[in-house]
């Protein structure tokens, strides 16, 4: 008797339709592109800890896919012939591009589009990132898009947990959230893909400050959704129970986890 393999794609589209509920526009990351990474690149922790897992090794080109505002691009292409940075915000591009002359970046080309639907005319490149950008139903179709762009090697990050808002949050608000697909089902897809992939774990603790309740709140429904009154209203006391630093802002402290994934291209 015959067993049917089991689809591990098809698993992670039925999860993903459970859990996707406020997909984001190019308009909505542009609006946060001036608040990303402020400090500069390598005091982040996670940018650090992602360029120290990198290998370059037989690399002169990278193409970042979803770059942002370039925190991973800049320092790469600085090392590299060659760089291409894409991405569907206007807003992060123009930020990017700030950041780029900033560091002395001149290396870079610069493409307003997403990368899950015109990845046949974006230039093909050594290196391949996907940093905290891989968010798709057809999560195969999205990682051989990647592969087919890849001369060398593919690397990208996956957020660990069941949704992209802290726990301590969610257990304030008190709201039951359907978990995302999780990383090893996204490996179980390579392996099914035939790609013979590494998995490493990036551990950052994240600081948010608050000026008010009301950023915490906006902070909330920019993953939830609209909040209602009970909710809200938990939320809130949350907030007044975090420690205040000196100019009246509230500290909110919390663990991140991003699954590091990577292959060689065949």
């Amino acid at each position: 008797m015959k067993f049917a393999m089991t689809d591990y794609n098809e698993q992670f589209k039925t999860q993903w339709r459970k859990c996707r509920r406020h997909p984001k526009t190019p308009f909505d990351w542009s609006g946060r592109a001036s608040t990303m990474h402020p400090e500069p690149f390598l005091e982040n922790s996670y940018t650090r800890t992602f360029l120290e897992k990198v290998k370059l090794t037989d690399c002169r080109s990278v193409l970042d896919l979803g770059c942002g505002v370039g925190n991973l691009l800049i320092p790469l292409a600085m090392r590299l012939e060659q760089g291409w940075g894409v991405d569907y915000a206007s807003g992060m591009l123009e930020v990017a591009k700030k950041n780029a002359e900033f560091y002395g970046a001149r290396n870079i080309d610069w493409i307003e589009a997403d990368w899950r639907d015109v990845a046949q005319v974006l230039p093909k490149a050594d290196l391949v990132l996907a940093s905290r950008s891989v968010d798709a139903e057809d999560m195969q179709a999205a990682l051989t898009r990647l592969n087919e762009l890849a001369k060398r090697r593919v690397c990208l990050t996956y957020r660990v947990g069941r949704c992209y808002l802290a726990e301590s949050l969610l257990e304030a608000v008190g709201r039951e959230v359907p978990p995302r697909p999780d990383h090893d089902l996204l490996m179980k897809i390579l392996e099914q893909m035939g790609l013979k992939a590494s998995l490493d774990f990036i551990h950052t603790e994240k600081t948010s400050l608050y000026e008010s309740a009301e950023a915490l709140r906006r902070r909330v429904e920019w993953t939830l959704g609209d909040l209602s009154a009970d909710e809200a209203k938990r939320l809130d006391g949350f907030y007044e129970a975090l420690p205040p630093e000196e100019d009246g802002t509230r500290r909110h402290e919390h663990a991140i986890v991003w699954a590091f994934i990577g292959w060689e291209v065949a």
